[in-house]
This record gives C-alpha cells, structure tokens and sequence, in this order.
C-alpha cells in the first residue's frame, strides 16, 4: 500500500473493500456474510494507524457469486460517529495524512 492508503478489516474475521466510507457509516464489500440487524466492529488502518469503530449492519445484498465465494455488499452505521473524516478517493486518502490532532482525538474515543 501506498501512502494514504486505507485497507479495512472486520475484528470478527474476514477482509473488506471499502466503497463508500463517512463519518456515520460506511459501504463495505466482503466474502463475510453481512447479516442486517448484526453488531459488527471494523478495523480502519491508514498511515500505520489502526482505528476501531462499533458498527450495526444495515443493509446487505448479494452482489457475485463465484464458483468458490459469494461477496456481499453492506451498508453499515457506527454506532459513535468517526471524529475525522477520512475521505477516499481510490482507496487514498484525499489530503495524505491525518494531523497529530484529529489522531489524538480519535484514540481518546477509542
């Protein structure tokens, strides 16, 4: 990965491509089952920093399925609002870096 990059992951277990990410939720792509109603907490990693956000699954549809997987695409809702935006443009963050001030802000909610 690149600098700014943005790679994701669900604590549960299991990969997740962003497609959408906000500061109230975002729109996820996984081979896990994404099951609506479901608590679920994802791993945000940018710049070597690792963030953690509770989230609750809001909607999910089957969007392939190949001969070995299915890949759902989710929609989900944090249960705390992120306390900085990390805007993605192509999987990047679109300024590069967060400041030392939003990162601080953001552990202290951990």
């Amino acid at each position: 990965q690149g600098p700014g990059a943005v790679s994701a992951s669900l604590a549960e277990g299991g990969e997740v491509r962003i497609v959408d990410l906000s500061l109230n939720g975002a729109v996820l792509e996984s081979s896990t089952r994404l099951v609506p109603g479901a608590s679920v907490r994802l791993e945000l990693t940018a710049n070597g920093v690792v963030f953690r956000a509770n989230a609750s699954v809001v909607h999910s549809a089957v969007v392939r399925v190949g001969p070995d997987a299915v890949e759902y695409r989710g929609g989900i809702a944090f249960v705390r609002p992120l306390p900085l935006s990390i805007p993605l443009e192509h999987h990047e963050l679109s300024h590069g870096a967060f400041t030392g001030r939003e990162l601080e802000a953001f552990r202290r909610e951990l």
